[in-house]
């Protein structure tokens, strides 16, 4: 074979090989773009989110004092009646 015409195939398939790449990386370039896409969505809803959870717990912070009011309550009746259960019982029974 003339060494010419070997020169251009190898020129062919080296050019063949260049479109593929460039083909590729148009491929790679895309699903890049897709996945910042997916990024910034997901960015979104996690901020969505923080705000719905710091709107429960503004809802809540009430109720979280209700129940420890409730629980410091019913924890001193406990003590009160460990401390005079025997009194009270005698002035029940007095009644």
């Amino acid at each position: 074979m003339d060494t010419n015409v070997e020169l251009l195939l190898v020129e062919a398939r080296a050019d063949t090989k260049f479109a593929h790449l460039l083909g590729e990386l148009k491929v790679i370039s895309a699903n890049v773009a897709n996945l910042i896409g997916q990024i910034a969505s997901i960015k979104t809803d996690i901020n969505r989110v923080e705000t719905e959870v710091g709107g429960v717990r503004a809802a809540t912070a009430g109720m979280k004092f209700n129940i420890l009011a409730s629980g410091l309550a019913l924890g001193g009746l406990i003590i009160a009646l460990a401390a005079f259960g025997s009194q009270i019982l005698d002035l029940v029974q007095g009644l």
